[in-house]
């Protein structure tokens, strides 16, 4: 999945969880899960220019987030 599409899914994700009854204590946290997917997201436009390092960076991002909601997703 395209990352701009990744993140928007994301936050929804995170929207329809936020204060949802049937997801009370997800693991990891709703917090969690923002701040990863903030990180993409400023990762994300740094690599726009398309430098070797910053398009590393944004993958890396990228594979935590992808982590930490398929560890979520399991749970």
């Amino acid at each position: 999945m395209p990352i701009e599409k990744k993140i928007v899914k994301t936050r929804f994700i995170v929207a329809s969880m936020t204060g949802n009854a049937n997801f009370t204590t997800p693991s990891p946290t709703l917090a969690i899960i923002t701040t990863n997917v903030n990180a993409l997201e400023a990762a994300s436009i740094a690599a726009k220019g398309g430098g070797k390092d910053d398009t590393a960076n944004m993958r890396a991002k990228e594979a935590v987030l992808d982590l930490s909601l398929s560890c979520s997703a399991t749970m």
